[in-house]
């Protein structure tokens, strides 16, 4: 395509094209149950200790990563800012260990941190996400999870030997990670020293097969799942005091297959954005062309109808794009309401209902209930919010995809190509061509702008409404756990302890969930139009796409192409030769676009 539509402008969009393709990498999440040696095994993933690891549960953000030449941390807050630091040549795990655990109690109002270290892992274009626990104990940092797992490429389930694919597990599976995508999960079962001395001994492969048969029965879904067994800690020390291990050894070719495995299906849907915005770049290619041979083949009087129509379409455009950035800051304006709204009113139900069940809390029990209903509360109002954006965008979606049709649509480019009647008669025979009708390409826009809806707030609202919402669910669980729980029920056996308790409790309810909406209110607008500025970004390109069309015709006319006759046929030719060329093109990225969805 660059060499086809290089002589006609296209250079910087497919340039940028490429660019984007080329530096996008893949997200290798790693998930599974606290304790489970998350953190241990993708230390051995990079052969140093770079994250702090613990026998009790130590993650509570969102850790990216990112294998380079640099050394820094970089924090991102909920609120927008970011933090950057150097990264200590030695003991970064230690560095580490007051800002990515629970042992940081700011950890709630980062929104992720990406921690750039060089390592192997840089050969696979590719960085690796580390989350907080499953079934951790506090309910908060197990959604921190749930709601990054769309976002990966490809997820490893990390497993334990001694417990291998419990049921709290296999409801994350089902219930969580399969609802995502089914081609993304790989299993893997760590600590395998501790049930065998060898890699391959019979120990190991009977647990393989004890997970895969139970992943049959329980998760049918899952056709022929792999289980690979490693030894994380083992495969650290080795790697990082440069020994050999047999431990390693079997890492390394699970890597070697990781690596095969992820190459064949990570990114595929990214993949599908680049093929649309490839066939985009096609048909602007295609009506550019069409102008082209049409403005080569006219007369002086058609050339000047020609000139005027393409001046006034320029200035329809310019006030198109105008009229969309009014349109998007409006949207964004109502949605911000809509947010705020929502928020105020699921939040001050919850409130309620939870300060008079705190009231009526007179046993453990009661406690108990709380904290579930808390706990089922919060993610209510959270859907909600959720399910309020994704309608809006949807319904903004489709009034654009009316609104912006004719940038979409093949019919403007079989109009511009069969203006004239001896031009009509040529391409009417043109088989390759005519098969880009109509209906085709406004499916096509269909399916692109339907992304945008779909993809609602989890990575926009939501992280606002969670960076508000992380803190009071910590310290509302953290009452409930100092005066209850862990056998401490002996010490407020006496009534008047027991009042105190729960008068605390209801004033943190009332406290931590106002500052929810009161969070909500003031972000309530950047919220917005974070959700809306992939949508407005998506019609843009197309717009300018057809501007530039329309500019390079017009410099056509301009720089005096015309007036060469003697080369006139030739040109011609080429440009049919290049519309030929062009729609086979098309014909197989649709075909690839086939093969992704």
């Amino acid at each position: 395509m660059n060499e086809l539509l290089l002589p006609l402008g296209f250079a910087d969009r497919i340039k940028a094209s490429l660019e984007r393709l080329d530096r996008e990498t893949m997200n290798l999440l790693v998930v599974g149950e606290f304790s489970r040696g998350k953190s241990t095994f993708i230390n051995a993933l990079l052969g140093a200790p770079i994250l702090p690891s613990k026998v009790n549960p130590t993650t509570a953000t969102i850790n990216i990563i990112v294998p380079g030449t640099e050394r820094k941390l970089v924090i991102e807050y909920h609120d927008g800012t970011q933090v950057e630091h150097p990264l200590p040549a030695e003991q970064v795990n230690k560095f580490l260990d007051g800002i990515v655990t629970v042992s940081n109690e700011n950890a709630n109002k980062i929104k992720q941190i990406r921690i750039f270290v060089p390592g192997p892992m840089q050969a696979w274009n590719c960085v690796i996400v580390d989350t907080p626990g499953v079934n951790d104990l506090d309910d908060l940092r197990e959604e921190v999870t749930y709601n990054y797992l769309r976002n990966a490429d490809a997820c490893i389930i990390l497993l334990d030997s001694q417990q291998p694919l419990s049921e709290s597990e296999r409801r994350f599976i089902t219930e969580k990670v399969l609802l995502n995508d089914i081609n993304r999960l790989i299993f893997v079962m760590n600590r395998i020293d501790e049930v065998d001395s060898q890699p391959d001994g019979p120990n190991v492969a009977r647990l393989q097969g004890y997970v895969k048969r139970l992943l049959s029965e329980k998760v049918p879904s899952i056709q022929e799942p792999v289980i690979y067994a490693v030894s994380a800690k083992e495969t650290l020390r080795s790697k990082y005091k440069q020994e050999s291990s047999v431990w390693r050894s079997s890492f390394e070719r699970f890597e070697g297959e990781l690596h095969q495995v992820l190459s064949q299906f990570a990114g595929k849907e990214r993949l599908e954005e680049h093929v649309d915005r490839a066939i985009g770049i096609a048909y602007n290619g295609l009506q550019t062309i069409a102008e082209r041979i049409s403005l080569l083949s006219s007369s002086e009087e058609e050339l000047e109808a020609q000139r005027k129509r393409l001046e006034a379409e320029g200035r329809h455009l310019h006030v198109q794009l105008q009229a969309l950035s009014v349109t998007m800051e409006q949207e964004s304006l109502e949605l911000s309401r809509r947010i705020q709204n929502q928020v105020e009113r699921g939040f001050s139900d919850l409130r309620d209902t939870l300060i008079r069940q705190t009231e009526r809390s007179t046993h453990e029990s009661d406690v108990q209930l709380l904290k579930s209903e808390l706990s089922t509360g919060i993610r209510q109002a959270l859907d909600n919010v959720l399910a309020m954006i994704t309608e809006h965008k949807q319904s903004l979606s489709n009034k654009l995809q009316k609104q912006f049709s004719a940038f979409f649509s093949s019919e403007d480019v079989m109009a511009l190509t069969v203006r004239n009647a001896s031009q009509a008669e040529r391409y009417e025979t043109n088989a390759s061509f005519s098969r880009f009708d109509v209906s085709r390409r406004s499916y096509q826009m269909e399916e692109e702008s339907s992304t945008f809806w779909k993809a609602a707030a989890a990575g926009g609202a939501l992280t606002y409404v969670a960076a508000a919402l992380m803190g009071p669910i910590g310290i509302v669980a953290g009452i409930i756990g100092s005066f209850f729980l862990g056998g401490k029920i002996d010490e407020v056996q006496q009534q008047k302890q027991l009042e105190q308790a729960l008068t605390e409790m209801k004033r943190s309810i009332r406290t931590q969930i106002d500052a929810i909406i009161q969070e909500s209110k003031q972000n309530a607008l950047q919220m917005a139009k974070q959700e809306m500025s992939p949508m407005e970004a998506y019609y843009k390109e197309h717009v300018n796409g057809r501007l530039e069309s329309v500019s390079s015709a017009l410099r056509i006319q301009k720089d005096g192409l015309l007036h060469q006759s003697e080369s006139l046929q030739e040109q011609i030719q080429g440009l049919e030769r290049c519309t030929n060329e062009l729609c086979v093109l098309v014909e197989q990225l649709y075909s690839i676009r086939g093969a992704l969805s």
